[in-house]
């Protein structure tokens, strides 16, 4: 057997493998601290996303319905729906069932939110009533993943005929945000009531 020239000592088995046992333990403990704040930090991330999803949908939303003039959906007082579709610059005289132009000079404008329980969409386009299938070529206003959803529900109050209640929640994995809105529209005098 040759020994090491005396002052050279190395690390016998032993003593390797108590270090490597030691920092094994070190190791995880240190992991077993910091994953907690890793998940929680990535719940806050989705649901902070779903919540800027949701301000900007609800932006958009609002944006159509103080400008429109005539609702298709919620069809009338005191309905709820799925879906809220109408048009702007658009209105039907008392007794009739056509829309026609509020001001004869702009071009009517119609559209429409809908849902398939994943994704939100948002349709929008010239002349009125609206003519669309829910999601056909458009992108979703809200796209969600295979762990996302996101539902919308709209009311008009029976007490507030111009008002639409608008209540829609997004969930992104194990984070919901729901945000809820009243807005007035703009309805022609006589019309959509």
């Amino acid at each position: 057997m040759i020994r090491p020239p005396s002052g050279s000592r190395g690390f016998s088995l032993m003593e390797l493998m108590v270090a490597m046992g030691l920092s094994s333990i070190v190791m995880i403990t240190l992991l077993s601290l910091t994953l907690p704040m890793v998940r929680a930090q990535a719940g806050d991330a989705r649901s902070m996303t779903a919540q800027m999803n949701l301000a900007g949908l609800m932006s958009v939303m609002d944006r159509e319905m103080r400008g429109a003039t005539y609702l298709t959906a919620p069809q009338g007082v005191g309905f709820s729906s799925r879906v809220l579709a109408g048009c702007s610059n658009a209105a039907v005289a008392p007794g009739g069932t056509v829309p026609v132009p509020v001001d004869p000079s702009a071009p009517m404008r119609w559209f429409a939110f809908c849902g398939d329980g994943q994704s939100l969409y948002y349709h929008a386009g010239t002349g009125c009533p609206a003519s669309y299938v829910c999601g056909a070529a458009e992108t979703a206003a809200f796209n969600g993943g295979r762990d996302s959803s996101v539902s919308a529900s709209y009311v008009r109050p029976s007490a507030l005929s111009t008002v639409v209640e608008n209540t829609t929640t997004i969930t992104s994995l194990d984070q919901t945000a729901t945000l809820t809105s009243a807005v007035a529209y703009s309805a022609a005098a006589g019309t959509n009531q």
